[in-house]
């Protein structure tokens, strides 16, 4: 008797592992460039992306090494701003994104993570703070941030990285630094 039984083991099927998803939740204030550093992680050689503020969210997964990166991206408008506490559950990281070269909002920017930082739903997550548009003029540097912003009062753990959209490698260095944060 001829049974016609495929060996689970050869079944193409079988043999793809799923990467574990990372759900991560980016904001931070209007004009940062959050929707500009998503688009250009998913399309790094697009240097004509033209973004517009985002009224709501965007949602995109970005498949590195191990893992795939869900980036829940939240406008930063006032009017919108206010919604990110409608996407904080079960987040493994806040993407904290800041305009580097507009000293103008730093104490706005301040108020606002540790509002996001100090919610109970995200004691858990861990912070990525991105200082963004590194290519312009009198940035701030990280040791300037990590002080404007008392990031010493923030009880996740956090790490600081330099970036512009318009430079590959500090692109890149967003998707290590999250990789080494040891997100689950």
């Amino acid at each position: 008797m001829s049974e016609n039984i495929e060996d689970p083991i050869d079944s193409p099927e079988e043999s793809i592992v799923e990467k574990p998803n990372v759900d991560l939740l980016m904001v931070g204030l209007d004009e940062a460039g959050k929707t500009t550093l998503l688009y250009k992680l998913l399309k790094t050689d697009n240097n004509d992306l033209i973004t517009i503020p985002t009224i709501g969210y965007n949602k995109e997964t970005i498949d590195f090494e191990d893992k795939n990166y869900t980036f829940w991206d939240i406008g930063g408008l006032d009017t919108v701003r206010v919604l990110w506490k409608f996407y904080k559950e079960n987040k493994a990281a806040v993407v904290f994104v800041i305009d580097a070269a507009n000293r103008e909002r730093f104490v706005q920017a301040n108020d606002f993570l540790h509002t996001v930082m100090g919610d109970e739903d995200l004691s858990n997550a861990m912070l990525l703070l991105v200082l963004n548009k590194q290519d312009k003029p009198n940035c701030a540097t990280a040791e300037d941030m990590e002080q404007q912003l008392d990031m010493k009062s923030i009880k996740q753990p956090w790490c600081i990285v330099n970036t512009s959209a318009y430079d590959s490698q500090s692109l890149n260095n967003i998707m290590m630094n999250l990789r080494d944060l040891n997100l689950f």
